[in-house]
């Protein structure tokens, strides 16, 4: 693999209260071992292009301002592809916090942009354990969902709320196909 350039926005230790911050070094470090690797610091609102797909950063952590950043998953990168007239939502490990926070990726995502997270294929938040949350499942509205759960999970994944009502919408065709990391490799054609 030849790695040439990395978009990236790591929250460092000290801008972090927990074990956030950990990951930054151990990225840099991974990063380092392909050699000289262009990086770069993408921002909220931030468009870039990849061959004939563009791609749109939502959500990057400093969006977070001011409230501490406890939980990795807070660190996400969010971003929309566009690519051969589809729009692909990535939420990465945005979760709903069990610890009743409010200010977090899923609620101010959600507050930033309501129905614009519209897309027609949306990978599911945080493998589904407790990923994104209803109000965003249902502003995005998807066609197909991308579930990337490993097998052994996935019966404990489909207890969550959140699960729970994804599933009810593929049931009712609301969603129309469902691709889960469980099921091993597929194509999923975008014209």
């Amino acid at each position: 693999v030849t790695l040439k350039r990395l978009l990236w926005n790591m929250v460092p230790y000290y801008e972090s209260k927990g074990y956030a911050g950990l990951y930054y070094g151990q990225i840099q470090s991974a990063a380092a071992s392909f050699g000289n690797v262009e990086t770069i610091k993408v921002h909220t609102g931030q468009k870039t292009r990849f061959a004939n797909a563009e791609i749109e950063f939502l959500f990057t952590p400093e969006t977070l301002a001011p409230y501490d950043i406890t939980e990795m998953n807070d660190t996400s990168l969010i971003f929309r592809v566009k690519i051969s007239g589809k729009t692909i939502l990535f939420l990465a490990d945005a979760s709903t916090p069990t610890d009743g926070r409010q200010n977090t990726t899923v609620s101010l995502l959600y507050r930033m942009y309501g129905a614009e997270l519209k897309a027609d294929i949306c990978q599911i938040g945080h493998h589904g354990w407790n990923g994104g949350s209803v109000d965003i499942y249902n502003a995005v509205a998807p066609d197909v969902i991308l579930w990337p759960v490993e097998e052994s999970r996935w019966t404990t994944v489909c207890r969550y709320p959140t699960s729970k009502h994804l599933l009810k919408l593929l049931a009712e065709g609301t969603i129309k196909q469902m691709y889960v990391a469980k099921d091993g490799q597929a194509v999923l054609p975008l014209t």
